[in-house]
């Protein structure tokens, strides 16, 4: 995995002497959140900002998280078959955000597959891959197009066995999303919301020509191309740490949702779009897909995302 480091870089050596530079952290989603800010707003008033949406930050959590045993998330496991089920708040957000990126990736990205998830994270605890009868077993009980959501009514209504959802390739991204959203409704528009290499890039830095996303290949020991943006969400994917090494392969904790396989591709990908929950669901289709095969899709589809995949 990338370890991303941030600074501002551009047209000035020296900001507006009216603005002065924030940075908070927390820990959220299981990664180092970290909001910066630049605001000539008194430093109470953005330390209350930035509380705010770490606050916002949280609730996307508990509504999306699949780790907690009574969540939202949990609880629809127990919805009855071929019963409309009504979602509200940011289930439903994570939702409405995740079907057109179902389609657009042709399913390499499907929140709808944690069945298959939970199965592997067993196993990289164990330190065996699952055996294939699990695996299709877990597939057979997964997919999007399983639940029948209605974006209109906005509810499920699932096919036995009743697919568990899975946002972890979307939720940090949308996330970082939704806390710029609450920072700009607090009058702070020069920020950036890094949840662990997920982030949403609002207004650039005062006198600077964007953020600066310095990329470090630590494997490697070396820098790789950085990007500098404003108004555009960045994320990165890969396996580089979190993998499961068995009989000379590297499985990666990134799935194929369409057949429950662990993706062997070890290439890290960095992908912009304009918001972090595309780039953060579009770089997991890019672990499944490849570059050139998101691209093209990307291309052929005539989607207004601009992407940049970057192996």
């Amino acid at each position: 995995m990338l370890v991303v480091g941030l600074q501002a870089v551009g047209c000035t050596a020296v900001p507006e002497a009216s603005f002065r530079r924030f940075e908070f952290s927390r820990i959220r989603m299981g990664a180092d959140a970290t909001i910066t800010i630049w605001s000539t707003q008194p430093e109470a008033d953005v330390e209350a900002a930035a509380d705010a949406a770490f606050e916002r930050i949280a609730g996307i959590e508990e509504a999306t998280s699949d780790w907690l045993t009574h969540g939202r998330i949990a609880e629809l496991r127990d919805a009855v078959p071929g019963k409309p089920v009504r979602l509200r708040g940011d289930v439903l957000l994570a939702m409405e955000a995740s079907a057109p990126l179902v389609k657009l990736t042709d399913g390499a990205f499907d929140p709808a597959s944690g069945r298959m998830t939970a199965l592997w994270r067993k196993a990289r605890l164990d330190g065996t891959p699952p055996d294939q009868a699990a695996i299709n077993q877990a597939a057979a009980g997964s997919g999007w197009e399983r639940l029948h959501f209605d974006v209109r009514h906005h509810t499920i209504t699932p096919e036995a066995p009743v697919p568990w959802l899975d946002f972890g390739g979307l939720a940090k991204g949308l996330a970082a999303d939704e806390a710029l959203l609450v920072l700009r409704a607090h009058g702070i528009g020069h920020a950036l919301v890094d949840m662990g290499g997920d982030m949403a890039a609002g207004d650039r830095p005062p006198n600077q020509a964007g953020w600066f996303i310095n990329q470090l290949d630590q494997g490697q020991d070396h820098a790789l191309p950085g990007y500098i943006v404003s108004r555009i969400g960045i994320a990165t994917s890969g396996s580089t740490y979190q993998h499961l090494s068995h009989d000379g392969k590297v499985l990666s904790h990134v799935l194929d949702p369409r057949n429950g396989a662990a993706v062997e591709r070890v290439d890290t990908f960095t992908v912009t779009a304009p918001t972090a929950a595309e780039a953060d669901a579009l770089a997991t289709a890019a672990c499944v897909m490849g570059a050139r095969r998101l691209r093209a899709k990307l291309y052929s589809s005539g989607a207004r995302y601009n992407v940049d995949v970057a192996p």
